[in-house]
């Protein structure tokens, strides 16, 4: 297990290679995917609508892209089945709301599970076969980094090529897997996979560098802040 980063996908984001993700959903269901990760951009407004629901402080670092996960099925497993039957019921996401996963619009019952049965169904096996596969089981539970939350897209392509994004609810919540659909978030993912390996790794790379010195860039002013507070009162 590595040290927890805000990026679920990061190390499959470098490696632009395709991954198999097996796991037996149920006693008589087994599910496969080929899973690949990449990177979408994400606006300034789109971040701060992302932060104010979130509660993200003004000292936060800002979110300037978001890792996803796309996953796509050769057959019609117990998930993909679920989600074919259900496509055109999914609330349609506004590009400003696109790392919520729910439109602010709406009401404020958005932002849980959905209430009808019929729209949602079990997320666990789903879940512990992300932590396994990615090599994040101690991760298991912690909220700096859920596989499905804010700036970690986990995505689904439909056998029409529209693509969804997928959700699993909090461990008390039942683990329970419902999805959303923005067609930015589709045109965004599309857009990555558009992209040679070479140049896809080379902009991931570019992005992870980035991101590493802002941050290190963040934690050594909050660290001068800390240390001439502790001078002034002195």
């Amino acid at each position: 297990d590595i040290p927890i980063r805000h990026d679920f996908y990061f190390n499959w984001m470098l490696d632009q290679s395709t991954h198999k993700l097996s796991f037996q959903y149920d006693y008589s269901n087994k599910v496969e995917f080929d899973a690949r990760a990449g990177l979408i951009g994400i606006t300034q407004n789109e971040y701060l609508t992302y932060g104010i629901q979130s509660g993200i402080g003004p000292d936060d670092l800002a979110l300037v892209g978001a890792n996803f996960l796309l996953l796509e099925s050769h057959n019609n497993n117990v998930i993909q089945k679920h989600f074919e039957r259900i496509a055109n019921t999914l609330e349609s996401i506004p590009s400003e709301d696109i790392l919520l996963g729910y439109s602010t619009k709406e009401s404020f019952s958005h932002k849980v599970v959905p209430k009808d049965e019929n729209l949602r169904i079990d997320g666990y096996p789903l879940l512990i076969s992300l932590y396994m596969a990615l090599e994040k089981k101690s991760w298991l539970g912690d909220p700096i980094c859920w596989p499905t939350k804010g700036s970690n897209i986990l995505a689904l392509k439909l056998f029409s090529g529209k693509i969804i994004r997928l959700h699993i609810s909090s461990l008390a919540t039942g683990c329970q897997l419902y999805a959303s659909y923005s067609v930015e978030l589709e045109k965004r993912i599309n857009s990555w996979l558009e992209l040679d390996k070479k140049e896809a790794q080379s902009l991931a790379i570019e992005y992870a560098l980035e991101w590493n010195e802002a941050k290190t860039k963040k934690e050594i002013e909050f660290e001068e802040k800390l240390i001439s507070e502790g001078k002034s009162i002195k």
